[in-house]
């Protein structure tokens, strides 16, 4: 599994958000795909899109649900794979080379097909 959590992440210009309630919606433009979050992932992709790194966020989350920290990292990092494969999510480090040696053409697809 590869280890996201030093990276920091941006909503690219491409993609709008809507905020709901407790609930987001998320519109890639180029690929013209739509895609939702409930209440959970709505949660994990505020802290994700406005911390300085996934492990900031990360720490932000463990005290905010009732849940295993090690399923927690994990459920974390398995969104952030689906972010980035969907292009929904980027970082600096992905495109210089500086983070994990994998890129969004590596990763599973896995979410809302």
């Amino acid at each position: 599994m590869t280890d996201w959590f030093s990276m920091r992440l941006s909503v690219p210009s491409d993609v709008l958000t809507s905020v709901i309630e407790d609930e987001a919606v998320l519109l890639n433009l180029k690929s013209e795909r739509y895609f939702g979050l409930n209440r959970t992932g709505t949660a994990m992709w505020t802290a994700l899109t406005s911390a300085e790194s996934v492990e900031i966020a990360y720490r932000s989350l463990v005290g905010r649900f009732a849940v295993d920290p090690e399923m927690l990292r994990r459920d974390l990092n398995d969104l952030v794979h689906r972010l980035i494969e969907h292009g929904l999510v980027e970082s600096p480090q992905l495109t210089t080379g500086e983070g994990p040696e994998h890129t969004a053409d590596d990763l599973p697809k896995t979410l809302a097909d």
